[in-house]
């Protein structure tokens, strides 16, 4: 049974539903997919949680093109305008009265994609089905069961490494917060392909429309095999099956 912790008022909830209509009489609530995209170096911070928006650009069109209409939030450091489409939109959160409406917008769409990052938070909150790409840290918010997500790949002197070797030189028990000492013992990360988005964006297409989804052998012992300080391992949620399936060697020692 899905859980919110978090709700809304009534008298808000019909507020936003008119200014949706008002202002996006194009797209469809009820097929409706949020999207939010944490750009690099974001407020002149380190590029650990950013990523490049380009590489969602095949997925996002996919999307469009299985026929949801899809909500991008921007701010003012967001590069604009990457899709022409009219099932598309850009909704900027700078002012206050979209910082509000993003909680109805969230709270009304299919699923939200995005990155452990901003307003992916909400999603949580509304137990909605997250798709989190990108992810370098070892807790996720997809946390239902029809939740995905993908890792940022480890290299250690320009080499990447399995998920394993990470583990065992304590990446995910706090190293990967710090960046200044990631960089004195040769790691850094290698950031997701635009194939491993699309593929991803894929599998969550399926995922919100099955009525019940099965993990995989694979998926599960993923989890099984993880440490316990990574909470990751305690969601319902699972890392997406072709990602595993095309990076093997990322997972050597831990399921193959």
């Amino acid at each position: 049974k899905n859980i919110e912790i978090f709700n809304l008022k009534i008298d808000f909830i019909e507020k936003e539903k008119e200014k949706f209509f008002k202002e996006n009489s194009e797209l469809d609530l009820n097929n409706l997919l949020i999207f939010h995209h944490r750009e690099k170096y974001y407020l002149n911070r380190s590029d650990l949680r950013g990523s490049d928006i380009e590489t969602y650009v095949d997925g996002l069109n996919f999307l469009i093109n299985k026929g949801y209409s899809l909500i991008r939030l921007v701010d003012k450091k967001s590069k604009k305008n990457i899709i022409q489409n009219k099932n598309y939109k850009e909704y900027s959160i700078d002012n206050l009265s979209n910082q509000k409406s993003q909680y109805f917008l969230i709270k009304s769409c299919r699923g939200f994609i995005g990155q452990p990052s901003g307003p992916v938070s909400i999603a949580t909150l509304f137990d909605k089905p997250i798709l989190e790409t990108n992810v370098w840290g070892p807790r996720v918010n997809a946390f239902n069961k029809k939740g995905s997500f993908i890792l940022k790949k480890i290299c250690k002197d320009g080499k990447v490494i399995s998920y394993k070797e990470a583990i065992n030189l304590n990446y995910y028990k706090g190293i990967h917060l710090a960046h200044r000492k990631m960089l004195e013992i040769g790691l850094n990360l290698q950031d997701n392909s635009s194939e491993e988005i699309l593929e991803s964006f894929k599998h969550f297409d399926n995922l919100i429309n099955i009525e019940q989804f099965i993990p995989s052998i694979e998926q599960n012992n993923f989890k099984k095999f993880l440490p316990d300080y990574m909470e990751m391992k305690n969601t319902d949620s699972n890392i997406d099956p072709y990602f595993i399936n095309t990076n093997k060697d990322l997972f050597k020692n831990l399921i193959f």
